[in-house]
């Protein structure tokens, strides 16, 4: 089966965890990688933040993208993000990342991210552009006619904006 998207993108939100945990750095941390690993990424580094009075933040470089969470005890909240270009699907991690945390009620939203259809139509239409702009430089130097650049002014960028709350 071809691949659809350049990747997965899990975004949690973790109600009824346990404070002691969500404040417990080196916890999140330990929690974190391990997850990551059993996802069967390639861990870079990591750097975690834990605030006063409470919480913490932890970030997971891996080398098919990042593993992420801030949490606020006071609250027994969690938000958790996992985005990969990895072959194994992140959501079991996200869970066993709930489950490790206690959290009690789990809210997932699951995204596809790259658009592979997509990038292979704007990376031809980009081509495409490119070799219409070197024939019309060509021509219309000789003219005298400006040429704008790649990103000149009659080029436009299309925006999709998509509002989720959880």
């Amino acid at each position: 089966m071809e691949k659809k998207s350049l990747g997965i993108h899990i975004i949690a939100e973790l109600y009824g965890c346990n404070p002691a945990l969500l404040d417990d750095e080196k916890f999140i941390t330990d929690t974190l990688v391990k997850s990551a690993k059993k996802t069967k990424v390639t861990v870079i580094d990591h750097i975690s933040q834990k605030f006063e009075p409470q919480g913490v933040s932890a970030v997971i470089i891996i080398s098919e993208s990042h593993l992420a969470i801030h949490t606020w005890p006071e609250f027994s909240y969690a938000a958790l993000d996992f985005y990969t270009c990895g072959q194994e699907d992140p959501e079991p991690a996200v869970r066993e990342i709930a489950e490790s945390l206690g959290a009690r009620d789990i809210t997932i939203f699951r995204t596809e991210r790259g658009n592979i259809e997509k990038i292979k139509l704007f990376t031809r239409k980009r081509r495409e552009s490119k070799k219409s702009k070197k024939e019309d430089t060509t021509n219309n130097n000789k003219e005298g006619i400006i040429i704008t650049g790649e990103n000149g002014e009659s080029e436009k960028t299309r925006t999709t904006e998509i509002q989720v709350l959880l």
